[in-house]
């Protein structure tokens, strides 16, 4: 599937020794199902960027919420290793949740945008 300026989302075959042969679909797509697939792409790679993004952020926060955690405690170091565990459980699991939303919107959005395409390709 080709995912070129000129022709986002296009079926071609294509040689594995020579590269592309010919197009699998005849027609071009209409402009705004061009546009369409265009702004899907992009919002997938700025979430998938974000993601990432947000995966480094809680890593170094994670990080000095335990090195903090581990210097003010006068308890017992299990004590303190216990409350950063929970501290850093919690903090993943709505992470998590966020990620989870993200991915979910996101894919729910491409899979409208795609459904819409098809409906309109198949008139």
């Amino acid at each position: 599937m080709s995912w070129t300026e000129e022709n986002p989302g296009r079926r071609f075959y294509k040689c594995d020794e020579h590269g592309f042969v010919v197009w699998h679909d005849k027609e071009k797509s209409c402009r705004w199902q061009k546009q369409s697939l265009l702004e899907a792409r992009e919002k997938i790679l700025t979430q998938a960027e974000e993601i990432k993004a947000l995966t480094t952020a809680l890593r170094r926060a994670n990080a000095q919420i335990a090195a903090l955690e581990v210097s003010r405690s006068s308890e017992s170091i299990n004590e303190s290793l216990k409350a950063i565990e929970d501290h850093i459980s919690a903090h993943i699991n709505e992470t998590q949740k966020v990620v989870r939303n993200l991915v979910l919107y996101s894919g729910g959005g491409f899979a409208i945008a795609s459904a819409v395409i098809i409906f309109y390709m198949k008139k």
